[in-house]
């Protein structure tokens, strides 16, 4: 095996120990160095979707206001037509995501209630 490799996007020759480790690829690494690929990720609309959407609930879940474990819940189930669009998304805990994953509605601490669309 080779101890160095060329990085398909910046195109600079490596040690293997920067590349991840990929067993669908021949040599065993990926295509692209380890900084490239995470450059590559952090940059997607779906990545700046998530910082703008996180940024709009404070980094806090919405409904126990938590900072720990945080994931981007859909409003509307993708499974359901629901798009990976700013208002379709709200900032939960796991442990809130896991209690409130299959309903329509969330009932907040202070007594609201949001509806939300449906299809």
């Amino acid at each position: 095996m080779l101890s160095e490799k060329k990085c398909a996007i910046c195109k600079e020759i490596k040690t293997k120990e920067k590349f991840y480790n990929n067993r669908a690829n021949k040599d065993g690494l990926s295509y692209y160095c380890i900084p490239c690929t995470k450059r590559k990720y952090y940059n997607t609309k779906k990545m700046l979707l998530r910082k703008k959407v996180l940024n709009k609930y404070n980094n806090a879940c919405a409904i126990c206001k938590s900072k720990d474990k945080l994931v981007l819940h859909h409003v509307i189930p993708r499974t359901k037509g629901g798009k990976d669009v700013e208002w379709n998304l709200i900032v939960l805990c796991k442990d809130c995501h896991l209690k409130h994953r299959h309903k329509n509605n969330f009932n907040f601490p202070n007594g609201k209630c949001l509806e939300f669309l449906k299809l």
